[in-house]
């Protein structure tokens, strides 16, 4: 409650929806006061009935399962121990009663909740719960629910939703525990052993046709054999109550994989359905690992066929990107290494922050509370999402710029900084991107026989969006240059360094590489002194044999050696290269300057790398000079499996 009082500005009396007397009317008075200070005062407006219902309880000393709403009396105290709801009939006037018509009751809940939360005694979910209830967006009701799962969760009986009295009956088709006043003809004894048994099967039965997005981590123990630990009755069918209201409610941000109980997202963390329809679902990692094809809840057999659900929007939701103490440190970002800090309110903050704070170890947020600096963690979650989603402009001096717009025809992003042009109209989020680059995929690839493009394709979902657009881009553009050495050298006409073959020399090295892809040739130095033979072998297969020419001129200096077809590279191969007689253009570093590290690898994306290693050659010294300088790979490339 930030924008409405609950309170009459003349009599200071609490707003009552349910009392003639007490009634909101416009100005912030009561009906009562109202003819005091306005003629002819007109009703509020429904936006502030609406506004005020979410600030009010309703009490738990009757039954009011039957009665309508306007029959219901407002709630008057709230027992800050039992947590039970009085109307002003029934107040009991303890001390430990708090009057909700002098304190609000979302103030009183609020720091309820914070007294909960400091206590550090309760399980993770319960601990996200609370702080969604005191930062998010929520109704007192929904507040003072979180904190009745608290008291049942120390209870050492389950205890009745409405009346928080210890529990007789199971509602079985809602699954709420409830008390005499409280049970209908769905109501069963569950407090024997028989009853407890008879439990187990109903929820069992429940969870069978319910959807993933019901299931909770607490409720999942039951299908992973944990269902032995000291507050399983208790919590186990707390959260039951949620499977039921939720029994059919589709995927949402926060559903996660039966199994590892990782949120889903695209990539590894996609969701797989176990069944012809959208019911239950594990995510891919835990779908190629996994050696037993039974579903985890129904038991139900599956075969490895089964197919990823389709790209939906929350898959590429993301949330707040930016620092919440504003620090203009930019967006949070995978590729520029911009990562988020989660603190102990459940927001981010920027590295530079966590850095700067971490010596005294305190920080306050924006939504108020102190955190401590060194509780402070990764937030691996977004940090995954970023990798997946981030997309970044192609255009060499943008790479650092998030694309804003693309091409619907040829799908080429843009950022700010690309120059404006009214074509480019499709403003960019990673759902859209995506089922354009899906649909150009599909439709224009079938003549494409290149196994690296196949395994890409069928593979699309794993892949994140620069991934996804790189594979699109090899249909047009499928190969690239990647150099070893920045200068080649001789740099100068008059310079009489070359690197000399002093008769037909092998040179042999190795590449190893932490991704798949295809090297379609390599760039060789040309001979400054006459036209030589090359050959290329690749495993002990031939695949170059030709003329590299004698330069002409300063300009001339690098000779392209292309396959007859482009090999297909998993890990690791083995290049022999023999060089005829000749002085040859080459690279050189120094051996004791960084730059030694870009002649032995190359980084070809934030993840990826190739490297190289002369230690066969005739001579050792290639592994930082020498004539070869480079490598013609696939523009696009894979992660290992």
């Amino acid at each position: 409650m930030n924008d409405i009082t609950l309170f009459c500005s003349n009599c200071k009396f609490m707003f009552n929806l349910n009392a003639n007397s007490r009634y909101p009317m416009e100005g912030g008075y009561c009906i009562t006061c109202v003819p005091q200070f306005i003629e002819n005062p007109r009703n509020i407006d429904q936006m502030f009935i609406t506004k005020l219902k979410k600030e009010i309880l309703t009490p738990s000393c009757h039954d009011f399962s039957d009665a309508e709403e306007f029959y219901r009396p407002h709630a008057y105290s709230l027992d800050i121990n039992t947590l039970k709801i009085y109307c002003e009939e029934h107040h009991p006037g303890q001390e430990n009663c708090i009057i909700l018509e002098i304190n609000p009751a979302r103030f009183v809940l609020k720091g309820l909740l914070r007294n909960a939360l400091d206590t550090g005694l309760y399980p993770k979910e319960y601990n996200q719960d609370f702080k969604q209830k005191i930062y998010g967006e929520c109704t007192v009701t929904e507040m003072h629910f979180s904190l009745c799962k608290k008291l049942m969760y120390d209870s050492n009986s389950p205890l009745c939703w409405v009346h928080l009295t210890p529990a007789i009956y199971l509602d079985s088709a809602k699954f709420h525990f409830q008390c005499e006043l409280c049970k209908n003809d769905k109501s069963i004894v569950y407090a024997d052993e028989d009853g407890i048994n008879n439990l187990y099967t109903i929820a069992l039965n429940i969870c069978a046709s319910a959807k993933t997005a019901a299931f909770n981590s607490t409720v999942l123990k039951l299908f992973h054999g944990t269902n032995q630990e000291n507050n399983y009755l208790k919590n186990f069918f707390l959260e039951m109550r949620q499977v039921a209201e939720e029994f059919k409610s589709d995927l949402v941000k926060s559903s996660r994989c039966l199994l590892c109980e990782q949120q889903f997202s695209i990539g590894e963390r996609h969701p797989i359905m176990l069944h012809d329809e959208e019911r239950h679902e594990i995510c891919y990692k835990c779908f190629v690992t996994r050696r037993e094809f039974i579903c985890p809840i129904d038991l139900t057999p599956y075969d490895m066929n089964r197919k990823p659900i389709s790209d939906i929007k929350i898959l590429f939701d993301i949330s707040d990107r930016s620092c919440t103490m504003g620090h203009d440190s930019g967006k949070f970002s995978y590729k520029l290494h911009n990562f988020p800090y989660l603190i102990n309110c459940g927001h981010q903050i920027c590295e530079i922050c966590y850095k700067n704070y971490l010596q005294t170890n305190a920080i306050i947020c924006n939504c108020g509370r102190t955190c401590e600096v060194r509780a402070a963690h990764l937030d691996d979650y977004l940090l995954y999402k970023l990798k997946y989603l981030e997309m970044f402009c192609e255009v060499p001096d943008h790479r650092e710029a998030p694309i804003k717009c693309f091409n619907d025809n040829d799908i080429i992003p843009y950022c700010n900084k690309c120059k404006s042009n009214p074509k480019y109209a499709s403003k960019v989020t990673p759902e859209l991107f995506s089922k354009n680059l899906y649909k150009k995929l599909w439709e224009n690839a079938n003549s494409i026989e290149s196994e690296l493009f196949i395994q890409g394709r069928s593979n699309y979902i794993l892949l994140t969006m620069n991934k996804r657009y790189q594979l699109y881009k090899y249909m047009t553009n499928p190969c690239k240059n990647v150099m070893r050495f920045n200068v080649i050298y001789p740099s100068v006409q008059e310079s009489l360094v070359n690197w000399y073959a002093l008769g037909n020399e092998d040179i042999i090295f190795e590449i190893k590489s932490n991704t798949k892809f295809e090297l379609w040739g390599l760039i060789i130095g040309k001979p400054r002194t006459k036209d030589v033979i090359i050959t290329v072998k690749i495993n002990g297969q031939m695949l170059f044999q030709g003329n590299n020419p004698k330069s002409n001129d300063f300009d001339d200096k690098i000779f392209e050696a292309r396959f007859i077809k482009p090999y297909f590279v998993d890990r690791e191969i083995t290049c022999e290269v023999g060089l005829g007689k000749a002085g040859y253009f080459h690279g050189y570093v120094d051996v004791r300057s960084n730059e030694r590290n870009s002649a032995m690898s190359a980084n070809l994306d934030i993840d990826y790398w190739i490297k190289f290693n002369f230690n066969k050659a005739t001579r050792r010294e290639n592994n930082y000079g020498g004539p070869i300088l480079g490598l013609i790979i696939s523009s696009f490339t894979l992660p290992l499996e």
